[in-house]
């Protein structure tokens, strides 16, 4: 199969290579030949994502483009923008928040599919969330695009707030803080959170309490 290696041995960042894999292990790595003759005997599955060249590709998508100055082909992981005419799109590389640029189709060598998130997605599974539990009074709600490869969403009203991570790539942390210690508001919120896009599942929960041992936190 082709697809992209990191040269780097980062998941959602560093430089990525064209590659073949060879063979896969039976533990789970694999082993694939850099187009520049290089082999990598035990690549692990995050490190490798698969090349489309293909599919539809639209606004928001973070995606694998190489930059038509380097001759090395080296991609990074960036964000689209827009579809322009001629088969271009206008993307952001990550790590360059003001800058933009143009690149044609055949640059954009990976699609990630995993998850199909954005930032703007994020910041509606929040708001869904936070409308489950009947927040009467006002809330504010905002997105934040400068972390790292991807965003923090926050939510904050008078009893409680609520913060969701993305990393960019295929994992969302979810904290949520209220007065109000119910379990069935706290799993009602989750469920909401999820409704959006199913591609999500819960992976791990932790409940931290308002009070350990000799500390007791008051309102």
């Amino acid at each position: 199969d082709r697809v992209m290696g990191s040269i780097d041995k980062q998941v959602m960042s560093g430089r990525w290579y064209p590659a073949t894999v060879i063979s896969t292990n039976e533990y789970g790595t694999s082993k694939v030949k850099y187009d520049n003759g290089e082999v990598e005997p035990d690549l692990l599955r995050q490190f490798i994502r698969q090349i489309d060249y293909t599919a539809e590709i639209s606004a928001e998508e973070v995606v694998l483009i190489r930059k038509p100055e380097d001759d090395f082909d080296f991609h990074s992981f960036g964000e689209v923008l827009e579809k322009m005419p001629n088969n271009n799109y206008r993307v952001r590389m990550h790590g360059e928040t003001n800058m933009t640029q143009v690149v044609s189709r055949k640059d954009i060598a990976a699609k990630l599919s995993q998850s199909k998130v954005s930032c703007t997605m994020l910041k509606a599974m929040l708001q869904k969330a936070v409308a489950s539990i009947k927040v009467f009074d006002e809330y504010k709600l905002e997105i934040h695009e400068d972390a790292g490869d991807g965003c923090v969403a926050t939510a904050l009203w008078s009893q409680g707030n609520a913060v969701a991570t993305w990393d960019g790539g295929s994992h969302i942390d979810l904290n949520l803080f209220t007065f109000e210690e119910k379990k069935q508001m706290h799993e009602q919120f989750l469920d909401d959170f999820l409704e959006i896009n199913s591609s999500f599942g819960r992976i791990f929960q932790n409940q931290q309490p308002r009070g350990f041992g000799r500390v007791v936190n008051f309102k």
